[in-house]
């Protein structure tokens, strides 16, 4: 089987012993994407021109991943300040901007999904109780339980969350715990959005056939 070339973004990582930034992703990424039949490119954050970047790697998708905070140069098309994943979130705001137009799916993880409902102009707030913790998901519709099967429960890993009042008109929201959503996905795009992380820990049935359905319907 011909497996889906999909693009991932990375966190940035200051040692703070030397004057050097890493583009980083967990090795976890990789076996969960052997089982979703897709080949990952990495997406460097200091890239020059996405568009050719895309068209050179035959790149079908986008993951937004986790990690890491969001810096005021998301929505930027240049560096406003020297933050931790500020080229990151440049490369972000450009990849999704490119994806709008040429109808390319985006699949956000925790920070990537937060990342989404803040480019389509919504906003996120910090809600305690989600840090390494376990959180019972609800669908907003009762629809959405056979659409989108999930786990009852996920470990959850964000401070910040994405509340009702916060959501982005653009976006729907799918499952939530407590105040926070937990699942969404774009009213006229092809985008998703989930804040747990599929990569950690045991690589769930349901979270595989969620990416795969997604990236290959």
């Amino acid at each position: 089987m011909n497996k889906i070339r999909i693009g991932i973004t990375q966190r940035e990582l200051k040692l703070s012993n030397q004057k050097e930034t890493y583009d980083s992703l967990d090795q976890n990424w990789f076996e969960l994407a052997n089982k979703c039949d897709i080949d990952l490119v990495l997406i460097p954050n200091r890239i020059i021109n996405i568009s050719d970047f895309i068209k050179k790697n035959k790149i079908k998708g986008f993951i937004f991943s986790g990690g890491g905070p969001i810096t005021k140069n998301l929505g930027l098309n240049k560096k406003k300040n020297n933050n931790t994943n500020a080229f990151r979130d440049i490369t972000e705001t450009k990849i999704f901007k490119i994806c709008k137009d040429r109808k390319i799916p985006i699949l956000g993880v925790c920070r990537g999904m937060q990342s989404l409902n803040i480019l389509f102009k919504g906003g996120i707030t910090k809600i305690p109780g989600f840090v390494n913790k376990i959180n019972y998901l609800k669908s907003f519709k009762s629809i959405y339980k056979n659409k989108y099967k999930v786990e009852k429960s996920i470990m959850s890993f964000h401070d910040y969350s994405i509340t009702k009042n916060l959501l982005s008109k653009n976006l729907i929201p799918i499952y939530y715990s407590g105040r926070s959503i937990q699942m969404l996905k774009s009213k006229n795009e092809k985008i998703l959005g989930i804040m747990w992380h599929p990569e950690r820990g045991q690589l769930k049935k349901t979270n595989i056939t969620i990416i795969k359905k997604f990236f290959n319907s």
